[in-house]
């Protein structure tokens, strides 16, 4: 789900500021674009205009054995920088970029219709993390996932083997290895109003800000603003399902830094969320495509040191089409 992804991800920029340990999403508080990815686009042409509005629905639960093709490309640059006191500086850059393809498959499901167990035949998946590591390619395999809360919970197996610990960092970006506590996308950015193509409605600010929690980042009132708009309801044009398509902004400013570097104070904190869902209407059935870029701008003062500076950019765009 897209919130849900975004928890997660807010952790991730949160802990590179050196706020808790990265491996620990769930104790943080925090209660989860690229080109190369077909987009199927909604038909203009063939839009049924509907005179009372439509109900808006951004999630469905999981089902045991759902299977599709899946086509996923996720991106992430972030540039940290110390900027000393006498002048001098730090910089330390980091990217990743991971493409994958196969077939996608849910063999377990939560209670409350989370897909916890999911098989990957990869017909290829690539990654390149820049100089952090090697790049690398998987091509013809059967990647097994039980996904868990914690990051380092998560059982990975390719071929029947544990997956090292650059493929996990490769499928946790298109796949994700966990399962946040968190609001769902309904409950955040949906809306029990019904609305014409081409309406907007303000997201579930304070129920999103009350989830952002407060080990990591606390939140003061009226600091979550964003808004969600319907563009389309038509058939996709890749399946022929009826699908909703809607975007949405969501923007978290200003927030304070709360278990960071010791005597930091947080100078300016901002994330901005862009995010654009196929959904498909009246079937239980995971988004037919999904895109979401987040971008974080962080500046801390830290005693005896200087300026701490973050940037962060990531964005990610998934297709997928049932089978």
């Amino acid at each position: 789900m897209v919130y849900r992804r975004v928890v997660a991800w807010i952790a991730c920029a949160l802990t590179s500021l050196g706020c808790g340990s990265a491996s620990d999403v769930e104790g943080s508080g925090l209660v989860e674009g690229p080109s190369d990815v077909e987009v199927a686009p909604m038909n203009a042409s063939a839009r049924t205009p509907v005179s009372d509005g439509h109900a808006i629905r951004l999630s469905w639960p999981a089902h045991r054995g759902q299977r599709g093709r899946f086509r996923s490309e996720s991106e992430e640059a972030t540039v940290k920088r110390l900027q000393h006191k006498d002048g001098s500086a730090e910089n330390e850059s980091t990217m990743k970029r991971v493409v994958a393809k196969g077939i996608y498959e849910v063999f377990a499901v939560s209670s409350d219709g989370r897909a916890v167990g999911v098989l990957f035949e990869v017909d290829s998946l690539s990654a390149d993390f820049g100089a952090r590591r090697p790049a690398f390619q998987l091509e013809r395999a059967q990647v097994r996932i039980e996904r868990a809360e914690r990051l380092e919970d998560a059982i990975v197996t390719v071929d029947g083997r544990p997956a090292d610990e650059a493929l996990r960092d490769a499928l946790d970006a298109v796949l994700s290895l966990t399962i946040a506590k968190a609001p769902s996308d309904d409950e955040i950015f949906g809306t029990r109003n019904r609305q014409r193509i081409g309406a907007s409605w303000p997201i579930q600010a304070e129920v999103a800000r009350q989830s952002l929690g407060d080990k990591l980042m606390r939140v003061p009132e009226g600091a979550v603003s964003g808004e969600m708009r319907l563009v389309a309801v038509d058939k996709n044009a890749r399946t022929g399902i009826e699908c909703q398509e809607i975007v949405g902004r969501m923007e978290v400013s200003p927030f304070e830094i709360v278990d960071g570097p010791p005597g930091a104070k947080t100078e300016r904190a901002r994330i901005v969320v862009l995010t654009r869902a196929v959904v498909p209407l009246g079937a239980e059935l995971p988004h037919l495509e999904d895109e979401m870029t987040m971008s974080t701008d962080i500046t801390m003062s830290i005693p005896g040191a200087g300026l701490l500076e973050l940037t962060s950019r990531k964005a990610t765009h998934s297709a997928y089409e049932p089978l």
